[in-house]
C-alpha cells in the first residue's frame, strides 16, 4: 500500500478539487462557524493492491479534536470532514472502506477496540471483520463524505489489481495540518483566493531576518 501526500502539489488537476463544488459547501457546513474557518488538514493518494488493508479505529469515544461531532445551539461543530474520492471501482474483493453508522454520536467503544493498548486503532483486524461493520461501495468518480470521528477502516483487497483512491481532509483552521505542509510558492501563486484561504487559512509569522527553507525554520 502506498500514500502519496501533500497532492495538491502535483498539478492543476488536483488542486481543482481543493473546493470542488460537488461537495465544498457542504464540507462548510459542518465545520464553518463563527469561530472556526475552513482549512485543508491532509491530501492525499491511495493505492492498494492485493492484501491491503486499514485497520479498524476511531470512533466518537476517542478523545481527540478531529474526533470531535456535536450539534450545539443549532449549529454543527465537526472537527474533521473525510472526503474520499474513487479512482478506480470499488466493489466487493475491492478493499473498501467500511464504517460502524452511527458510532461517531457514541462514547461506546467498539468491542473490538476495547482489546487494543489506546482504545482507538487496531492495525491487526480488518474492520470488515469487525460487529455492525457496513462496506461502502463507489464507483469510479463518486465521492464519499463522512466524519473522521466514525469507527472505520476497510477490508482487504482480495481482487488483482489496485483500488486507488484520493482522500481530502478538512478541519477548522484553527486546528494544526497532519504534516504541516509548507505550500510552495508556485502553489500559491497558481491557487484561486478561495483556494489559497484553504490551504493556508493563516500565514506563517516569523521573526526579523528569518526565513523557511525546505519548511523548516
Amino acid at each position: 500500500m502506498k500514500h502519496y501526500q501533500n497532492i495538491i502539489e502535483g498539478g492543476e488537476v488536483f488542486e481543482e478539487l481543493i473546493d470542488n463544488p460537488a461537495w465544498i459547501e457542504d464540507v462548510r457546513s459542518y465545520i464553518c462557524n463563527e469561530s472556526h474557518g475552513l482549512a485543508l488538514n491532509e491530501a492525499f493518494l491511495n493505492v492498494r493492491g492485493q492484501s491491503g488493508f486499514i485497520g479498524i479505529h476511531a470512533g466518537g469515544h476517542v478523545p481527540g479534536f478531529v474526533h470531535v461531532t456535536r450539534h450545539h445551539t443549532g449549529k454543527w461543530m465537526v472537527g474533521q470532514i473525510n472526503i474520499l474520492m474513487a479512482l478506480t471501482d470499488v466493489g466487493p474483493g475491492d478493499g473498501a472502506t467500511v464504517v460502524v453508522p452511527g458510532s461517531h454520536k457514541s462514547h461506546s467503544v467498539h468491542p473490538v477496540l476495547a482489546e487494543s493498548e489506546h482504545l482507538a486503532y487496531r492495525d491487526d483486524f480488518l474492520a470488515s471483520d469487525a460487529l455492525m461493520t457496513a462496506e461502502v461501495h463507489l464507483k469510479a468518480g463518486d465521492a464519499l463524505l463522512f466524519t473522521d470521528a466514525i469507527c472505520h477502516g476497510s477490508s482487504a483487497r482480495t481482487n488483482l489489481g489496485e483500488r486507488r483512491v484520493l482522500i481530502y481532509r478538512y478541519s477548522p483552521h484553527v486546528i494544526m495540518p497532519r504534516f504541516n505542509y509548507v505550500p510552495s510558492e508556485e502553489l500559491m501563486q497558481r491557487l484561486t483566493p478561495q483556494r489559497r484561504k484553504i490551504v493556508q487559512p493563516v500565514p506563517p509569522r516569523l521573526a526579523p531576518d528569518r526565513i523557511l527553507e525546505n519548511g523548516s525554520l
